[in-house]
């Protein structure tokens, strides 16, 4: 027992020397602004594939190094990533027809910091 209270006495000390700074100071906080959410989505059924276009605000599209597509499963709220675009433009192929696909969008800004989805679009892929 005397040993434990050793050891988690050490990682304690640990744990509050790797919070502090050279000065023995408290971190100072950071702010974070995550990328805005791309609007507008739009999805248009082909033979086997759906374009999607989406909007952007253009004086933003600067600080943006991708954009992420996810297919949406309604019934289970499930997200599931399907790939990636530089532009704010992105055909999915090789999709089974008559089925229905939901997608949303999220921008990744240039640190790598994921902003928030799109809403949900669904539409039926062409026969």
């Amino acid at each position: 027992m005397k040993r434990a209270a050793i050891l988690l006495s050490a990682m304690i000390m640990a744990f509050s020397i790797s919070c502090s700074n050279e000065h023995g100071e408290s971190p100072t906080a950071f702010s974070f602004e995550a990328p805005e959410a791309p609007s507008d989505l739009a999805l248009t059924p082909g033979s086997a594939q759906m374009t999607l276009e989406w909007s952007y605000p253009a004086e933003l599209l600067p600080g943006i190094s991708e954009f992420r597509i996810y297919y949406y499963y309604e019934g289970y709220g499930v997200e599931e990533l399907v790939d990636k675009s530089t532009t704010t433009t992105f055909t999915d192929t090789k999709l089974i027809p008559n089925m229905v696909y939901c997608y949303k969008v999220s921008a990744v800004d240039l640190d790598g910091r994921e902003g928030w989805r799109s809403e949900t679009e669904c539409e039926m892929v062409n026969p």
